[in-house]
Parts: C-alpha cells; structure tokens; sequence
C-alpha cells in the first residue's frame, strides 16, 4: 500500500512550490499528488483509495474558486475522516479556520506565505499521529480478534468438560453396584436356612448363624 499526500491549490506555482518542498522531505516514504480545484482533489482521492492505497494527509488554500478550501475539508471530512488536514490561509483567514476546526476535522492550519520548516515540521507531526492511530487500530484489532478465540476455547473446555463429568458420574456409579443374592446350598451344621453369598467376595455368609448356636449347645452339654 502507497501512501499519499495530496495538495489542492489553483494556483499552479503553489503547487509546484509544495510538491518540490515535500517530496524532499517525505518522498521516500509518500508521493505527493497535486490538484487545482476541490472538485479534481476529492475524486483524486476516491482514485487513491479505490486502488487499495491511502491518504494520509491533504493540504488546501482556503481561496479557490468555486468550493472553498474549508467546504473542500468538510467534505473530505464526511467520508474519510481519518485523513489528516492541513489549511493554508491568509493572515484575513481566520475565520474559515474556525470554521473548519469546529466542521472539518482540521488538525492544523498555517498562514502564507510559509516558512519551509514551520510546514515540513507541522506535516511529519501529523503523518506520525496517523501512522500511530493505525497501529493503535491494528493492535486493538488483534486483541479483539484473540478476545473472540479464547472466549471460543473457553466454551470449548466448558463443554469437554462437562461431558467428562457426565462419564466419570456414570462409572462411579457402575463401580458401586455390587450384586447380592440368596442361594440355596447344602447345610453342613444342620442348622437350617438360607445361605447369603456375597457378590464381592464369593464368601458364604451362614456361618455367622452357626457361631448364634454355638452358645446353645455348650450351655447343654454343661449338665450331666
């Protein structure tokens, strides 16, 4: 992506002046584009942006004939509003300065004629501030964008983690089963009743009506 400065003046030697001075000074980083009317300017920058390039900052006299280079600015302003600004105008210009401070979004205006690095100072400021609020943007961008996938994780891991639970529940519960049942088997101690067969150990429980009746029969066999 190229970026562009573009100048908007109908006065050709105007033109040719800022062209040379900032080409000087920001040609290996911008291409300056030129324009001699407001009209010529605005569709010169829907071509810049319709290639895929960019408009960093416009610079226009405030006297023009038709659109004014205050009205040019608002108009800028409505559908590129990222696009620095600078107004040139005369010392009986403050008024259109004004104007377009509180309507056109203008970030800084200076009166002719200029001294070159009053100008070379006041447009590398705003080319920083525009390149900084571009990397703000794609910062904040990229913070979004990882925002959305941990949120996207993290209802991942809730789910997995949730179904985990389910199945850990379900064979807990399964390990706690145990099965337990009466058998019927032959009675050595003659002592009657069911055998309990265990299901966790396969241990035959009836003795413990044996050791009941134990007591009994020493208690009998005491007496002559």
């Amino acid at each position: 992506m190229t970026a562009h400065i573009v100048c908007v003046d109908d006065e050709q030697a105007v033109l040719d002046q800022l062209s040379a001075q900032l080409s000087r000074r920001f040609g290996a980083t911008h291409r300056v584009e030129c324009a001699e009317s407001a009209e010529e300017a605005l569709q010169l920058i829907d071509e810049v942006f319709a290639a895929g390039d960019e408009v960093e900052l416009v610079i226009c006299d405030q006297v023009m004939p038709k659109m004014k280079g205050d009205r040019f600015l608002e108009r800028v302003h409505e559908t590129r509003p990222r696009v620095m600004k600078i107004l040139l105008t005369g010392q009986a210009g403050l008024d259109s300065a004004i104007y377009a401070i509180n309507n056109a979004g203008l970030h800084c205006y200076i009166e002719k004629p200029w001294e070159v690095e009053d100008l070379n100072l006041a447009v590398e400021n705003l080319l920083t501030q525009h390149r900084l609020r571009r990397e703000l943007e794609q910062h904040h961008a990229r913070l979004e964008r990882r925002s959305r996938e941990l949120h996207g994780l993290h209802d991942v891991g809730l789910a997995l983690g949730s179904a985990l639970d389910g199945h850990v529940g379900e064979r807990a519960k399964a390990r706690h089963v145990v099965p337990v049942f009466f058998e019927k088997r032959e009675d050595p101690l003659g002592v009657g009743g069911d055998w309990l067969a265990d299901g966790r150990d396969g241990r035959a429980s009836g003795h413990e009506q044996n050791e009941e009746k134990e007591p009994t029969e020493t208690a009998s066999s005491a007496h002559p």
